[in-house]
């Protein structure tokens, strides 16, 4: 039997041996082109952002915490031109030899998908080959282990001597087999069992390193996770919380005990419907609307402002086997310089009244909102006198002052559906709605003279002045903006040919002296 037995076991073991081997290098394989995949697929999102505004600084925090996988040798950051402007790990002449895995990184804003770059990883199959050499070698001695295990136990079955040692061999297999790594087998001979034991447990300590060197490596993504600047979540195809980092609740201000593996997307949901996160809304009908957008699978992306006054970009992108995965970026000091762009862009940066663009667009509402409910619009062209006289002699700093406090001034007097805008140098223009008759605006003009004939005390310096006023009426004197803006432009400088410090009403015949001059 023993004959037999043994060249049967022999040829099993072999062969399993070499189905074992293939299947074991095919799994390596596949394991690391997944995580290289899944690496590059994550970090092509999460740069979408850096990428658009070029922060080279988190690009290349990114890169260099990829580059610490053991397995990938480099990573490049490529403009959509191709041009390289980030590089971690070793130099192209070393690149040779291995492999290329590359996503596109897309930047999504305003419904429109831009292509802004390139990721590139280089990667090696080094350690896959020395892992399948260890287990080659493993596999070698299991197998080699049974065979000796066999022929022992139909040698000397009935022998009390070895059934212990045996017994405890067998049972650290077992446990192996279930995945759970068991400490050597105890014990101390000199035959060949003991042998066979001490082989086992060269097996064991091999199968204990590769364990921690998975720990390590889990410990190295956790880092990257929990360092990056952008908050992150991963739901399963249940919505079911399954990752998360440290900045997603520091950016929600979630409590821990919510946050924790295989929470209910509803959970979170109604803890900040309950808190007021989303206004005075019906939570439930929040949140049967939140998950249904969860389950759509379409990648989407929305602001939130939070109620401390946050900003908060959300992208939702799906995940190929369901579930999703949302990145959480601050954006509010991009959102506060957009805004002070969009106000520098209409106003004025002396005085911080409108600017010429947007006094001219008020005006034109206004013409519009006069049109329909036939209403009186008039606007009134301020100008200081000799303002250039007191420029030249006290120096810019001076007038610029004068041009502030008179900014003021005039926002004192005028009421809040009113503009006072600053067209430039000393020339302002006030716009003045619900026109009941003319001598609302006889009034308004004398109150500017009376007011800008006060002095003005710019650094000490105790200045007098007056000014002059022009008037347009809508629609006698002009149809559109600038036909008024002219017009009471052309009045202005006649109250100036008539002595200053006074106002005029516009009058056709302003034009003939303007032709004869």
């Amino acid at each position: 039997m023993l004959f037999i037995a043994l060249p049967l076991v022999s040829m099993f073991s072999l062969a399993l041996f070499v189905v074992f081997g293939y299947v074991s290098y095919k799994v390596l394989r596949d394991d690391l082109n997944g995580k290289v995949e899944q690496t590059a697929d994550i970090n092509a999102r999460v740069l979408a952002t850096p990428f658009w505004y070029l922060d080279v600084d988190n690009i290349e925090s990114a890169l260099n915490a990829m580059a610490r996988d053991s397995d990938i040798v480099a990573v490049q950051a490529l403009g959509a031109d191709g041009t390289e402007f980030a590089h971690t790990g070793v130099s192209q002449s070393e690149l040779a030899d291995t492999l290329r895995l590359s996503r596109r990184v897309y930047f999504e804003r305003n419904n429109v998908r831009h292509d802004v770059g390139e990721l590139v990883i280089y990667f090696t199959e080094e350690r896959v080959q020395n892992l399948l050499l260890r287990r080659i070698a493993i596999d070698m001695v299991l197998f080699g282990l049974l065979i000796a295990v066999v022929a022992a136990s139909l040698l000397i079955a009935n022998k009390r001597s070895i059934k212990e040692p045996l017994n405890r061999l067998l049972h650290s297999i077992r446990m192996t087999k279930h995945g759970r790594l068991r400490r050597p087998v105890e014990w101390n001979s000199a035959d060949e069992l003991g042998l066979l034991i001490r082989e086992y447990n060269e097996m064991v300590a091999l199968q204990g390193q590769s364990q921690e060197e998975a720990q390590r490596k889990q410990a190295l993504l956790e880092a990257t996770l929990h360092n990056i600047g952008q908050g992150i979540c991963l739901f399963d195809q249940d919505l079911n919380l399954m990752v998360w980092n440290e900045r997603y609740i520091e950016l929600l201000n979630l409590p821990r005990d919510l946050v924790k593996e295989g929470t209910p997307l509803s959970d979170i949901l109604r803890f900040n419907g309950e808190r007021g996160e989303y206004g005075d809304v019906s939570i439930q009908a929040l949140i049967s609307d939140r998950v249904a957008i969860a389950r759509r699978r379409e990648p989407y992306r929305m602001e939130r402002t939070r109620p401390n006054g946050r900003v908060i970009q959300v992208d939702h992108n799906p995940m190929p086997g369901g579930g999703y995965v949302a990145t959480y970026t601050d954006i509010t000091e991009r959102k506060q310089t957009e805004a002070r762009m969009r106000h520098l862009a209409v106003h004025d940066v002396l005085t911080s009244l409108p600017n010429r663009t947007l006094f001219l667009d008020r005006l034109r509402q206004a013409l519009l909102s006069a049109r329909r409910f036939q209403r009186g619009v008039t606007v009134l062209f301020v100008d200081l006198d000799r303002f250039k006289d007191i420029n030249d002699h006290f120096g810019h700093d001076v007038g610029d002052l004068m041009i502030q406090e008179m900014g003021q001034r005039l926002s004192r007097i005028i009421r809040d559906s009113d503009t006072a805008a600053r067209l430039g140098g000393d020339e302002f223009a006030i716009i003045q709605t619900d026109v009941q008759n003319i001598e609302d605006t006889i009034v308004l003009a004398q109150r500017i003279i009376d007011e800008l004939c006060q002095p003005f005390d710019c650094r000490g310096i105790r200045l007098h002045s007056t000014a002059s006023v022009g008037i347009t009426l809508f629609p006698e004197d002009g149809e559109n903006p600038e036909q008024l803006v002219k017009n009471a432009d052309m009045a202005m400088y006649a109250a100036k040919a008539e002595g200053r410090n006074n106002y005029r009403f516009f009058l056709p015949s302003m034009h003939e002296r303007v032709k004869e001059r």
